[in-house]
């Protein structure tokens, strides 16, 4: 690979770790669910691996969000057992993840979503840059300072 090629790649990588497409309001704290129903905040810290991807989640089945870089979305859940699931298309490398939610009324649940670096790779004339998927519950006390700043997206 020519240096001005690996120089293109590089400004561009860099480029897209600063973008964020989250509009809403910036985190500040978790709200107080509504009566009979619980809360998921599933969130995605700032990292240079893989930030120029989209990642797609279903809960229950239904497509409920896309998260990039840097944002969250919270749904409201009935009581009961629900299914988050890491969505791929086809062309998408990797396993689908889901995590099992157990709400109960008044519940509040975080979920963070991760990109982590893994292996480079050299094919002989590539350089291949591998990443792994993670989907983790995390704790309120841990979760609410790590969301500080996210921009939310619907």
């Amino acid at each position: 690979m020519s240096r001005r090629r690996i120089s293109v790649v590089l400004v561009l990588a860099l480029l897209g770790a600063c973008a964020t497409t989250g509009t809403g309001r910036s985190f500040t704290g978790p709200v107080t669910p509504e009566p009979g129903t619980a809360l998921l905040y599933v969130f995605r810290v700032p990292a240079f691996a893989g930030s120029l991807y989209v990642a797609r989640f279903t809960l229950d089945g239904s497509r409920t969000g896309s998260l990039g870089d840097g944002e969250y979305f919270v749904r409201s859940l009935s009581p009961g057992r629900h299914v988050l699931k890491l969505s791929k298309t086809f062309l998408e490398t990797g396993g689908e993840h889901e995590l099992e939610i157990q709400a109960t009324d008044g519940s509040v649940h975080y979920v963070q979503y991760a990109v982590n670096p893994g292996d480079v790779v050299y094919t002989g004339t590539t350089v291949l840059a591998l990443t792994y998927d993670e989907l983790s519950p995390v704790p309120p006390d841990h979760a609410a300072p790590a969301m500080r700043g996210l921009k939310e997206v619907e």
